[in-house]
């Protein structure tokens, strides 16, 4: 009788065993879902903040090349005004500095 007892012991320790095993695989299951479901996340977050960069740089680019015109103009326009010996008013300056000229 000694032996049914401790068998049937070993059948509850082993069913329980079982069971905490079938929840461990379940939440680790769980947990791997929510890292996919994370990594997708980070994976649009990236590429949404890819495109706000590239924009960015696109925008500042476009105004470094507007500058750089703006003093390619007023270089031109100082050289023109030192060999004609001439003083610039600050309106004349101003005109040089519109992109419309």
């Amino acid at each position: 009788m000694k032996i049914e007892s401790k068998i049937d012991v070993l059948e509850k320790r082993v069913a329980e065993l079982e069971r905490s095993n079938k929840s461990l695989y379940d939440q680790l299951r769980a947990m791997q879902l929510d890292m996919e479901e994370m990594m997708q996340t980070n994976i649009l977050t990236s590429q949404r903040s890819s495109a706000s960069t590239s924009q960015k740089v696109e925008y500042l680019t476009e105004v470094n090349e507007e500058m750089f015109q703006q003093n390619v103009r007023l270089r031109e326009f100082i050289e023109d005004c030192i060999e004609a010996e001439v003083v610039p008013t600050r309106q004349q300056y101003y005109d040089m500095l519109r992109q419309d000229r």
